[in-house]
C-alpha cells in the first residue's frame, strides 16, 4: 500500500515526499462499501519526518470513480491543498478502485475540515463561553480524539483569546462531534440539553457535557469539557481497595441515569426486541458451532423465561469504563449516540463483563476483578427497583453468549476458526455458570 499511495497521492509543490511505512488502523467492510484507514510515515523534502492519516473507500457497483469525479468537479475543498505537505485531498487509485481522502478531508463529515481550519462558526461559540469582553482569538488547536471515517469524529478544540481592554489571555477547551447525518447531531443536542438541565435542577448523581452550540450545515455539535479521570484508568492504576470508592460512585451514577425522567416521546425504542436478540444470538452460535447447538438452545430458553418482560428505561447501549469520568465533584457520563428506551440491565451486564478485566490473566487480577464487580453490583442494585436484581443473571448470561456470537468490526474478532470456536465454548460455559448462581 505504501507504493500505491506514493504513486497516487499528489502534492501541490511537486513530487510526493517519500513514504517510508504504511500501517492499517481501521477496517469496516459492508455489502455496499469497504472503508479503511491508514497512517503513513515518511520524510519530507526538507528532511523532516511526517505522519499523515489517509482513508481509502471502495464502493460496489462501479460507483467509486464517478464519486471521485463528482467531488473534484463540485466541491472546492476536494482540490484545495492540505497541511504542510500541501497534499491534494482526493485522488483515485484504479488498481484497487479506491477513493483516497487525505485527513482531515472527509466528504461525509465536512465539519471536520472546518474545525482544523479554525473556521469562525466553529470557534466563535467557544470564545463566547469565556464571558463579556473584547476577546480577540490568538490561537486555535484541533486534535482528533476519535475518528471513524465517513461516520463520525470527535475533536478536542482549544481556543486562546485575549481581551483587548485588559490584556487578559484565556484558553478554553471544548469538544466538537461531527456527525454524518443532520438529524443525528440535532438529536444529540436535544438529548444532552435535557440531561444537562435536569442534572442542574436536581442532583442525579451524574453529569454530562453541556451543549454549547450546534453548527447547522456542518453537522457539528460543540460540547463543554467534562472534567475527570476515566474509570478505566482509576481501576488500572490502583488496588481494589483504592478503586472501590470510584467504582461505587460510578454505580450510583449509572443507577441515576437509568431512572432519569426524560420527556415522553424524546427517546426512541431500541431497534431489536428481546425475543429477536435471543433468536439472533442462538442462530449465529448454533450455525458456527453445531456441536454446541443443543446446549445453546437450552440456555437461550432458560434466559428467555428468566428475563420475562423488560422495563423500558433510558439505556446507554455503549456504556464502558472509558465513558465514565470521575473527579472530586462528579461522575461524568459520555457518548449518548446509541441512547434509547430498553432494558437498563444491558448496560450493567456490558460493564460488569469488562470491569477490571485485563489482557493478561492472573489469580491476583481475578480476585481484584471479582471484588470490583461485587462492589459495583451491590451499589447499583441498592438504588434501583429490587426486581431488577432478580433478572440480572439472565441478562449477564445473554451478554456472554452475545459477545461470542459477535465477530466485530475493524481488527476485532479476526481470530482463527479454532479461536472463535474456543471463545464460543467458553461463553457457553460462562453462561451456564451464571445461570447456576455463580455470576459474581
Amino acid at each position: 500500500m505504501a507504493r500505491l499511495f506514493q504513486t497516487h497521492l499528489r502534492s501541490a509543490r511537486g513530487a510526493m515526499p517519500a513514504i517510508d511505512s504504511c500501517t492499517i488502523d481501521y477496517v469496516r467492510p459492508s455489502a455496499a462499501r469497504m472503508v479503511l484507514q491508514y497512517t503513513l510515515q515518511g520524510t519530507a523534502a526538507s528532511g523532516e519526518p511526517f505522519t499523515q492519516i489517509v482513508t481509502g473507500t471502495t464502493y460496489s457497483g462501479d460507483r467509486t470513480r464517478p464519486l471521485v469525479d463528482r467531488l473534484l468537479a463540485r466541491d472546492p475543498a476536494a482540490s484545495a491543498p492540505l497541511g504542510p505537505l500541501a497534499l491534494e485531498p482526493v485522488s483515485y487509485a484504479p488498481e484497487l478502485d479506491l477513493m483516497v481522502q487525505v485527513f482531515p478531508y472527509d466528504y461525509r463529515l465536512p465539519g471536520l475540515l472546518r474545525l482544523f481550519q479554525g473556521a469562525p462558526e466553529m470557534v466563535d461559540p467557544v470564545v463566547q463561553e469565556i464571558g463579556d469582553g473584547a476577546w480577540a482569538i490568538e490561537q486555535t488547536s484541533a486534535t482528533t480524539a476519535r475518528y471513524r471515517p465517513d461516520m463520525r469524529v470527535m475533536v478536542r478544540l482549544d481556543v486562546t483569546a485575549r481581551d483587548g481592554a485588559t490584556g487578559e489571555r484565556v484558553t478554553r477547551r471544548a469538544y466538537a462531534k461531527v456527525y454524518r447525518e443532520v438529524e443525528e447531531g440535532r438529536r444529540a443536542r436535544q438529548i444532552l440539553q435535557v440531561l444537562a438541565e435536569g442534572c442542574a435542577r436536581e442532583d442525579r448523581g451524574f453529569a454530562v457535557a453541556r451543549p454549547i452550540a450546534y453548527v447547522d450545515g456542518w453537522q457539528t455539535l460543540l460540547l463543554s469539557e467534562v472534567p475527570g479521570t476515566r474509570l478505566l484508568q482509576i481501576i488500572r492504576r490502583g488496588t481494589a481497595d483504592e478503586a472501590m470508592p470510584a467504582v461505587r460512585r460510578a454505580a450510583r451514577a449509572v443507577a441515576g441515569f437509568h431512572q432519569f425522567p426524560f420527556p415522553e416521546g424524546l427517546l426512541s425504542e431500541a431497534m431489536q426486541d428481546q425475543e429477536e436478540r435471543l433468536a439472533s444470538v442462538a442462530g449465529t452460535l448454533c450455525a458456527n458451532n453445531p456441536s454446541l447447538a443443543p446446549e445453546v438452545d437450552r440456555l437461550v430458553e432458560t434466559i428467555g423465561a428468566a428475563l420475562g418482560k423488560s422495563p423500558r428505561m433510558p439505556t446507554h447501549f455503549d456504556l464502558k469504563q472509558g465513558h465514565m469520568l470521575l473527579d472530586d465533584q462528579q461522575v461524568g457520563l459520555l457518548d449518548f449516540d446509541k441512547l434509547a428506551l430498553g432494558d437498563p440491565l444491558i448496560d450493567v451486564a456490558n460493564l460488569v463483563a469488562t470491569l477490571g478485566a485485563e489482557r493478561e490473566g492472573s489469580a491476583k487480577r481475578g480476585e481484584k476483578r471479582l471484588t470490583l464487580v461485587e462492589g459495583f453490583t451491590d451499589e447499583y442494585f441498592a438504588h434501583v427497583p429490587p426486581s431488577w436484581r432478580e433478572r440480572f443473571p439472565a441478562r449477564l448470561a445473554l451478554a456472554a453468549l452475545a459477545e461470542a456470537a459477535t465477530t466485530g468490526r475493524g481488527q476485532r474478532g479476526r481470530g482463527s476458526q479454532a479461536d472463535l470456536a474456543g471463545r464460543a465454548a467458553s461463553a457457553v460455559d460462562q453462561a451456564r455458570r451464571v445461570l447456576d448462581g455463580e455470576w459474581l
